[in-house]
């Protein structure tokens, strides 16, 4: 995916520090992110889910 059409990963670390008294580390905050990348291209291509709307809402 090129970078002007790249989608970064919600911030979700709040949400990881109240739920699992976790914090990511910079590996793995980029690990979360080359996941995300195919995710959302796959669901914009299937739409079997709607996990943008539900990374929004969450």
């Amino acid at each position: 995916m090129n970078d002007n059409n790249r989608q970064i990963l919600p911030e979700m670390n709040s949400l990881w520090q109240e739920t699992l008294n976790w914090q990511p580390t910079i590996q793995q905050k980029q690990q979360f992110q080359k996941l995300y990348e195919p995710i959302i291209v796959g669901n914009k291509k299937l739409n079997l889910i709607r996990i943008t709307q539900l990374l929004i809402i969450g």
